[in-house]
């Protein structure tokens, strides 16, 4: 059964070995779920997903921190790191 906290450690296992062969692009978009939960994954591994590293441009002041806890908000942070996301 996949789940984001094994797709994270199956990306950290690829990284360790530094596979130059191994390609998201046709591991996200060949898995076995629906379409929305692709796009999802897909926006997350090439930065698009709205969160708050990646709406903090130069000179627009923005908030970058998880609303529930307060930390630096990335895509780690809120779906492993943040003390909500270990609850839920």
């Amino acid at each position: 059964m996949f789940s984001i906290k094994t797709g994270y450690n199956l990306q950290k296992r690829f990284n360790q070995f530094g596979d130059a062969e191994f390609s998201w692009f046709q591991y996200i978009w060949n898995l076995n779920t629906s379409q929305k939960i692709k796009h999802h994954f897909w926006r997350a591994t090439n930065g698009a997903l709205p969160i708050g590293l990646n709406i903090v441009w130069p000179g627009i002041d923005a908030n970058s921190s998880c609303s529930r806890c307060g930390e630096q908000e990335t895509v780690t942070h809120i779906w492993l790191d943040c003390p909500y996301a270990k609850a839920v």
